[in-house]
C-alpha cells in the first residue's frame, strides 16, 4: 500500500445530545475518530513503463486502484420545541464510502473495433471471397443502376397520379439496389487497389491504436432517510458518475523477414479455409438485419478472419467511479430544526496494463439504441418492409 505523503486527516463523529424528560441531557452513539489519508492506491507490478525513451515499450503488467476524498463535511442537526428549548443535538460524519463498478464490456468492444479497422486498413487486407460469390449478380446490378434516370421518373409520374404505393415501391428497389449492390461493390473496389497497392509497396513497420471511452450516470438512488434522531429526519441522495476507457496499442512488422508477422497473398486477399465462415454469414439473406440489433457478425469475423499477429501489444483499461452524496436534514411536524446541508465526494478508480500475445475477439452484445437508430438502417429496413 502506498500512500500521498500529503495526508490530510478527516475525522468521523456520531454524537447526540437528547433532552430527557427531567429536563437533563444524555450523550450517547459517541463514536470516532478515524483518520483517512486524501488519497491513497495500491500498485501491482509497478514497472517496465519507461517514456523518456522515445522507443520504449512495457516489459511487464501494471495495475493500480485507488481511491480519493474530495470533500468531506460535517453535518449537525439542532431540533427546538416552539419555546425553543434544545430537544436534541446530532453531529454525525460517517467514514467515506467506496466502491467500484465492472468494467463496461461495450468500451472494450468499441476499442477493439477501431483497432481491427485501423489494422485491416495498414495491412491491406481485403476479404475476397463476398464479392466474388456475388459476381454473378454484378451484370443485374450494372443494368439496375443504368435504368436509374427511368425509375425516378416513373416515381414521379406516379406521385403525380396518386399511386404512391407504386412510387414508393420503385424508390424502395432503387435504394436497396445502391445500399447494398452498387455502394458496396464501389467499396470493394476501393478495397482491392488498397490491398495490391499494399503487396507492392509495404511498409516495414506499423504501429496501431485503437481507443473508446464513455461516461455516464450509472446510479442514481432516490431520497431515503438515514435516521437523526428522533426529531428530525434525513433525506439522502446519492449519484454516481461511472467513466471507462480502454486502449489497445500494437506494432507490426510487415516486411518478408517479419517471421510470423509476414502474410501472404491467401491472407491479404482473405483466401483461406477460415474466411469461409464469415463469408457464410455475410451471404445468408437478411443476415445484416440481425447485425442491426447485434455484434454477432464482428464476433464471427474476428474469431475466424486471419490477422497478422503483433510484434508487440498491449490493452489499458481505466475505470473511475465518482460518488456524490447529499444529506439534507428535515424537521419532523411540530419542530424547529437549525441544519446544514452535507456533502460527500469520493472517487474509487482502476487502471491496468496487460501485454497480449495476440489479438483478442469482441464479445456478444445487443447493439444501443443509437446505433440502431442510424438513418441509413431505419432507410433500408422501411424499404424491405415494402417489398
Amino acid at each position: 500500500m502506498k500512500a500521498n505523503p500529503l495526508t490530510e486527516t478527516f475525522r468521523t463523529y456520531d454524537t447526540n445530545l437528547t433532552r430527557q424528560a427531567n429536563g437533563s441531557y444524555v450523550l450517547s452513539n459517541v463514536g470516532g475518530p478515524s483518520t483517512f489519508n486524501r488519497k491513497t492506491a495500491s500498485y501491482v507490478n509497478n514497472k517496465g513503463w519507461n517514456r523518456k525513451k522515445p522507443n520504449s515499450w512495457p516489459v511487464s503488467s501494471y495495475d493500480v486502484t485507488w481511491n480519493t476524498i474530495d470533500s468531506l463535511s460535517i453535518g449537525y442537526a439542532r431540533a427546538y420545541d416552539t419555546n425553543g428549548v434544545l430537544l436534541q443535538s446530532s453531529d454525525r460524519n460517517f467514514a467515506p464510502s467506496f466502491g467500484l463498478l465492472p468494467f463496461i464490456s461495450s468500451v472494450d468492444n468499441d476499442a477493439l473495433g477501431k483497432y481491427r479497422q485501423k489494422l485491416t486498413s495498414a495491412s491491406g487486407s481485403f476479404k475476397s471471397l463476398v464479392p466474388l460469390a456475388e459476381s454473378r449478380e454484378l451484370r443485374g446490378l450494372v443494368n439496375t443502376m443504368a435504368d436509374s434516370v427511368p425509375t425516378v421518373l416513373h416515381s414521379i409520374t406516379d406521385l403525380r397520379h396518386g399511386r404512391i404505393k407504386d412510387a414508393f415501391s420503385r424508390a424502395s428497389d432503387l435504394w436497396l439496389a445502391w445500399s447494398f449492390g452498387f455502394s458496396p461493390l464501389m467499396e470493394d473496389a476501393k478495397g482491392l487497389a488498397n490491398a495490391i497497392a499494399s503487396r507492392i509497396e509495404k511498409p516495414s513497420f506499423v504501429r496501431i491504436h485503437g481507443s473508446s471511452e464513455s461516461s455516464s450516470v450509472v446510479d442514481a438512488t432516490n431520497p431515503f432517510d438515514e435516521g437523526v434522531g428522533a426529531y428530525t429526519t434525513s433525506s439522502t441522495t446519492i449519484v454516481i458518475k461511472q467513466t471507462c476507457r480502454s486502449t489497445y496499442i500494437g506494432t507490426y512488422e510487415t516486411s518478408v523477414g517479419g517471421g510470423v508477422n509476414y502474410r501472404t497473398a491467401a491472407d491479404n486477399f482473405g483466401i483461406s479455409i477460415p474466411e469461409l465462415v464469415p463469408a457464410a454469414w455475410e451471404l445468408i439473406p437478411y443476415s445484416f438485419v440481425i447485425d442491426y440489433f447485434t455484434n454477432i457478425g464482428d464476433v464471427i469475423n474476428d474469431t475466424f478472419s486471419v490477422v497478422p499477429r503483433p510484434s508487440s501489444l498491449i490493452n489499458s483499461r481505466k475505470n473511475v467511479c465518482s460518488r456524490h452524496k447529499t444529506r439534507r436534514i428535515v424537521p419532523t411536524a411540530g419542530f424547529i430544526v437549525d441544519a446544514n446541508i452535507t456533502n460527500e465526494l469520493t472517487e474509487s478508480g482502476s487502471f491496468s496494463r496487460s501485454l497480449l500475445s495476440a489479438l483478442p475477439s469482441r464479445t456478444f452484445s445487443f447493439e444501443s439504441f443509437g446505433s440502431i437508430g442510424k438513418i441509413k438502417r431505419v432507410i433500408n429496413l422501411a424499404a424491405i418492409l415494402a417489398k
